[in-house]
């Protein structure tokens, strides 16, 4: 942590290639494994953005992240959102 004399937090960063977009659920098993492995946070763009579903892609990273959901439960509900572009 910053401040404490520890290390700082990690960040993991969906990244493959300057045009790699991961199929939504593997995006969400990077994060869970991420977040497993004590990360901060994760940093995904053309994973988000170029997702079926930008706005159901972010929430399912989100739960992953901030609930610690499960990567097929995210992804379940990412589903379940509805396809607004």
């Amino acid at each position: 942590m910053p401040g404490s004399g520890g290390p700082p937090p990690s960040l993991a960063r969906a990244q493959g290639g300057a045009h790699t977009v991961l199929p939504e659920l593997d995006a969400l098993v990077m994060a869970h494994r991420a977040i497993e492995s004590v990360a901060a946070g994760v940093d995904m763009g053309r994973n988000i953005f170029q997702s079926e579903a930008p706005e159901a892609m972010i929430r399912a990273v989100g739960a992953v992240v901030h609930e610690s959901m499960k990567p097929g439960d995210a992804f379940d509900q990412y589903l379940r959102q509805p396809r607004v572009r």
